[in-house]
């Protein structure tokens, strides 16, 4: 028997297994509603709008780089045609799927009634939740990086050479879907140098386990070094190029979409968890938590590229394990309210942000659906208008996927345009769509002297405004301002 599987040993009573079936089937109908609802009702946004594209146009640069994700959804629009409503369910049977590998996963390597808490956790992360129901690449990195992790801790507890190979083929699909899927690179390396520093024995842990392991890493991070350079050489501008956040409020962004009452409860994992459950298995999750984290913090403040909450989409799942590891603990160590106060009130915590996100926060998104459609009714915006009126925008492609423009088109056409260096000259009339937060610069004094806004469309994710303006040049004729 391995290490990994004596965790659940005396828990296999009848009324146990009743219970536990009873908990599986609330947790699934939990995952399934919560990928699923509302998913076709938000407006596109940027990124998702150049994931349609792309998979249009599979021999675009960026695309040779990480084609998985693109011909995967290509695909399915020869089967479906190109709607965001397929889309949208691709993405979310993805959450889906990476979901259920991840309870698989948790009940294999640490406890099943683990398990059911840190897949609960998961399916309440807004953060998880929003890529689940955006189409982008994100979902599907998560299910190849989750595979990885299953692979990699059972090939090393059982001794499998087989499953530490398919470890590798995981991380090179991730990487192939997503350079932030080479974050989780420095997770297997601290597992195994600690492993070797520590002296394990049994399974994979010896001489030839780690060189057997160590040269199928070396391959898979010879062609990750290899597709970056390529990568930087012709695209760095991508990653970059933008507006850079600071550390703090990176965390801070961390911490609101991966769920504050999870990363609180999985803090104190690695002390209520030892003797509970399997250690070499606590301390892979703890790495798999915390250094996603902690590399994105280090690259934002450096400056090496541009640091996103989400290129660490993989710690969820790490501190989501380390909460239900936290809340399985309580409950062997006989710590029954204390457990039942932790259990109850992290659910009620992580529920907020999922309520919000399915009302008030409108799916996360700015309602730009919305906005072309005020543009093609009240402006006369499209694509076979004799007279077109010039619009500017700061994503516009999405107004013009809207508006009716050839899916495979919306990066080169020209019926709505990308917002100019400088503010349009002369007195002939246009308009200009863009969030608050989003105003080029030079244009904000211009902007109150020389337009108008005849349309809000009001969104807000807490502290982030995400309202839409639709503002209008004035003209002579248009006379004063009011």
């Amino acid at each position: 028997m391995t290490e990994a599987s004596t965790a659940d040993q005396g828990s296999g009573s009848a009324p146990s297994r009743a219970c536990g079936g009873l908990a599986l089937a609330a947790l699934a109908a939990l995952v399934v509603l919560t990928r699923y609802l509302f998913v076709t009702r938000w407006s596109l946004w940027q990124d998702e709008e150049t994931s349609i594209y792309f998979s249009q146009n599979l021999e675009d640069p960026f695309v040779l780089h990480f084609p998985l994700f693109f011909a995967l959804l290509r695909g399915l629009y020869e089967l479906t045609g190109v709607s965001v409503t397929a889309g949208r369910l691709l993405a979310a049977s993805l959450g889906v799927l990476g979901i259920a590998l991840a309870y698989k996963t948790v009940a294999r390597l640490v406890a099943k009634e683990a398990a059911v808490y840190a897949t609960a956790f998961l399916a309440l992360s807004v953060g998880y939740l929003f890529w689940c129901q955006s189409i982008r690449y994100y979902a599907l990195l998560f299910v190849f990086q989750v595979a990885a992790v299953y692979f990699f801790v059972d090939g090393f507890e059982t001794g499998r050479t087989r499953s530490l190979l398919l470890s590798c083929v995981f991380l090179l699909l991730g990487v192939l879907s997503h350079l932030s899927g080479a974050l989780i690179f420095p997770v297997f390396v601290a597992h195994v140098g600690l492993s070797f520093l520590s002296r394990e024995k049994g399974g994979a842990y010896s001489t030839r386990g780690y060189l057997i392991f160590g040269a199928m890493f070396l391959v898979v991070a010879a062609i990750f070094a290899g597709q970056y350079l390529s990568f930087k050489a012709s695209l760095a501008s991508l990653v970059t190029e933008g507006q850079a956040a600071a550390p703090l409020p990176l965390f801070v962004r961390v911490v609101a979409y991966f769920g504050a009452p999870a990363m609180a409860l999985g803090l104190a994992a690695p002390i209520v968890g030892r003797g509970v459950v399997p250690r070499r298995s606590l301390r892979f999750f703890t790495c798999l938590a915390f250094l996603p984290v902690a590399e994105i913090l280090v690259i934002c403040q450096l400056h090496l590229v541009i640091a996103l909450w989400y290129q660490a989409l993989i710690g969820i799942f790490g501190f989501s394990t380390l909460a239900g590891v936290t809340l399985f603990a309580l409950r062997r160590r006989g710590r029954v309210t204390l457990f039942r106060v932790a259990w109850i009130g992290a659910l009620a915590l992580s529920s907020i942000p999922m309520v919000g996100y399915y009302t008030v926060w409108r799916g996360d998104r700015p309602r730009l659906e919305e906005v072309a459609q005020f543009l093609r009714s009240e402006v006369g915006v499209r694509p076979d208008a004799a007279s077109k009126p010039i619009v500017y925008a700061r994503v516009p492609g999405v107004l013009a996927f809207y508006l009716g423009v050839e899916p495979s088109e919306t990066k080169r056409q020209t019926l709505v345009q990308d917002f100019p260096a400088s503010p349009p000259a002369g007195e002939g009339a246009c308009w200009l769509v863009l969030e608050p937060d989003e105003t080029p610069p030079g244009y904000a004094d211009w902007l109150q002297k020389n337009c108008e806004v005849v349309q809000r469309f009001e969104a807000r994710t807490g502290p982030k405004d995400r309202t839409v303006n639709v503002w209008r040049k004035k003209t002579a004729a248009a006379g004063a301002p009011r």
